[in-house]
């Protein structure tokens, strides 16, 4: 069943839309790893072209998609392992080890961060397929799941805005309705 608000993007694979967008965004410099701002504060791009060795990091409440690559987390005992296609939603702020386990200069680890409240976080996890929150431990404050099609076409529609700064900027205080389909 369609859901009634909900429309077919023109876009035939987001997520290749999207890893397009990011290269674009991302290609006029070129560290080996880097997090790119964007006209909207709370969006942030991230590539690395390199596999890096385990590092301390602190990571934010965030919804983070995987684009390109993969990137291993350890958090105490647990261990996370997510790729292109998965999402990791953050809903604390926390101390972890992470490593990007899968780039290269042709191939780099690509992934949109998106850093949201944790009121409209705790709504978007009320919307995520109950058997992806089995993926991690309770009250681990991380949750890693598979990008399902309607979310990945929003993100691509958010990615097309990256060339536009104005737009994004001026659209982030209206983001929640865009990811209220994220399920």
């Amino acid at each position: 069943m369609r859901n009634a608000g909900y429309h077919e993007s023109s876009v035939k694979d987001p997520m290749q839309a999207l890893r397009d967008a990011l290269v674009a965004y991302t290609s006029d410099v070129k560290p080996a790893t880097s997090v790119y701002p964007t006209a909207s504060p709370k969006l942030q791009i991230i590539r690395g072209d390199l596999q890096t060795p385990l590092q301390h990091a602190f990571y934010e409440p965030a919804l983070i998609v995987v684009v390109q690559g993969a990137k291993a987390l350890l958090l105490g005992d647990a261990r996370f392992t997510y790729a292109a296609g998965n999402y990791l939603v953050v809903t604390l702020g926390l101390p972890v080890l992470a490593s990007i386990t899968a780039a290269s200069a042709e191939h780099p680890y690509l992934a949109l961060a998106l850093t949201i409240d944790l009121h409209l976080l705790h709504e978007l996890l009320g919307d995520v397929d109950p058997a992806a929150r089995r993926v991690a431990p309770p009250g681990l404050g991380l949750l890693v799941g598979t990008l399902e099609a309607r979310p990945a076409a929003a993100l691509a529609r958010l990615g097309e805005l990256l060339a536009t700064p104005p737009a994004l900027r001026a659209l982030y205080p209206a983001l929640k309705p865009t990811f209220d389909g994220l399920a």
